[in-house]
């Protein structure tokens, strides 16, 4: 499990946790890692994501070509294993760098046609945009390609016409899941590139949202620190043991320069007086990396040292001369629970800040609405009635608006029966989006879910036009339901996937 600091008398809310990190005279957002990326950066490193040549470069620089790639590997290779063989040894002319090697055989990647792959240029936002659709489109069923979503995407977006033809639907598809968003002034900038810590919380988002066998791994936390320097920065500290670890690495970091690599073995947890050889006067950010018996490597709470007096919360840089000491009074809990939302929807439905983690707590966010609905007798004719439906209570107003706006709709639609709230899992093993009430399924039997291949999985047909309980895509329904944000199931995804034709959607899943 993944543990992180947390304060003892402050139990209840990731902002608080988030706050506690950053208010601690010593450990808080490190200089390369902006706040806003902290816990994304908690998260991939619990989960054996990050990797060395990633977190030992600075954050808030751009990612590379072949630094991604071993990123978006990582997750692949989550249940997953891909083997190279000989001939898949020699396909680029400037790199046999292993993750780049199984990102191209998997077809997540390919060269820049002149034999090269370029590892160390910088992605841009589009390539990295395909990459990971490529991805989700092998290892998740609940990654859906709208078929509508590049109208949607060159509607938000003012430099739509910047992105290249060969990457317009995958950006548009990672956007419509809100993997990656545009910035305030309205631009996707597809031709721009992204910083190691975008890249970072990009990659959550996919874990967060499609990766069926979640694991994470206990990460080290920097228990105690000391600096004794004069001149440079001497440093000794503390971390907590990381189970299956093999051997630690202390990396120091100053921006612009070069890492400073300390190693340790799997039993030391603890290094004392490290001559940093950095000038008291400048910041300097240390991590604890444990590198793991099964390749994986996790990365501990970032440590700034050197705050500059008056910034914010932090404590006063270290004067020449004399010694400062920070002690860890911090209890650890279990994070591994708490997960970052993405989107505005997301915030609204999830007030918490975090995913519902069970049954009990997202009944808790529930509630019970009643709305009018058609009900169609044996003989054709149609009467008023009313139907109750679980939803999420964020959701509650807009839900019954919806159903009475289609209850008034000329065409007085038929509801047999409606189903909103239940807790449970999809075939694949992930949580439903039902489980958080941003779902709704009318007419189940008549709107069948069907695989792409015709199969019905889920009811027993959809013939619109011949059956009164069918949606039509061209229906009061659809239209209804997308006034007010939601999807539905029979056109937002490609032919390449089931259809739902009984389901709509608020998150687009």
């Amino acid at each position: 499990m993944l543990y992180y600091i947390k304060g003892a008398d402050n139990l209840k809310k990731t902002a608080a946790v988030i706050a506690g990190v950053l208010m601690l005279p010593r450990l808080c957002a490190a200089q390369d890692l902006s706040s806003w990326a902290l816990g994304d950066f908690m998260q991939l490193s619990s989960r054996g994501i990050l990797s060395s040549d990633v977190v030992m470069n600075e954050l808030g620089g751009n990612i590379s070509r072949g630094e991604f790639c071993r990123l978006i590997t990582n997750i692949y290779e989550i249940g997953n294993t891909v083997v190279l063989g000989d001939s898949d040894r020699n396909i680029f002319n400037d790199t046999y760098d292993e993750a780049v090697l199984k990102a191209y055989k998997l077809k997540i990647v390919s060269g820049k046609g002149d034999g090269g792959f370029h590892p160390n240029e910088q992605i841009t936002r589009q390539e990295m945009a395909a990459m990971i659709s490529r991805l989700l489109q092998q290892i998740s069923d609940e990654y859906i390609i709208y078929a509508n979503q590049v109208n949607g995407y060159n509607a938000a977006f003012s430099d739509s016409t910047d992105t290249a033809e060969w990457a317009i639907e995958d950006m548009a598809a990672v956007w419509s899941h809100g993997i990656i968003t545009g910035n305030e002034n309205n631009r996707a900038e597809p031709k721009s590139n992204a910083t190691r810590e975008q890249a970072i919380c990009m990659l959550n988002r996919v874990y967060n949202g499609f990766v069926a066998n979640q694991t994470s791994y206990q990460v080290p936390v920097i228990s105690s620190f000391t600096d004794s320097g004069t001149s440079v920065h001497t440093l000794s500290l503390e971390w907590t043991y990381t189970p299956n670890a093999d051997g630690y690495r202390v990396i120091i970091k100053r921006t612009g320069s070069k890492p400073k690599i300390i190693l340790t073995g799997a039993d030391e947890l603890s290094v004392s007086g490290i001559d940093t050889g950095i000038n008291m006067s400048d910041e300097i950010t240390v991590y604890v990396a444990a590198y793991l018996n099964n390749g994986r490597q996790v990365f501990s709470n970032p440590l700034r040292v050197g705050i500059s007096a008056g910034t914010g919360n932090a404590a006063p840089s270290v004067q020449s001369g004399n010694t400062q000491t920070y002690t860890n009074p911090f209890s650890i809990i279990d994070y591994d629970k708490k997960s970052i939302l993405q989107s505005p929807k997301e915030e609204r439905v999830f007030p918490d800040g975090h995913y519902f983690e069970s049954e009990e707590e997202a009944r808790a966010h529930m509630t019970e609405v009643t709305v009018p609905v058609w009900s169609m007798r044996a003989d054709g004719t149609k009467t008023p009635s009313k139907k109750t439906i679980t939803v999420n209570a964020a959701l509650a107003e807009d839900v019954v608006s919806i159903f009475t706006e289609i209850f008034n709709d000329p065409s007085q639609f038929p509801i047999k029966d409606v189903g909103g709230y239940s807790w449970r899992k999809t075939a694949g093993g992930s949580v439903s989006q039902h489980s958080y009430g941003t779902c709704i399924d009318i007419n189940y039997n008549e709107n069948y879910y069907v695989s792409p291949d015709g199969t019905p999985i889920t009811g027993s047909h959809w013939k619109p036009g011949e059956d009164s309980y069918s949606i039509a895509e061209d229906s009061a329904v659809v239209e209804i339901f997308a006034k007010y944000g939601w999807k539905w199931g029979g056109n937002a995804w490609s032919d390449a996937y089931a259809k739902d034709y009984m389901h709509f959607t608020y998150l687009g899943k």
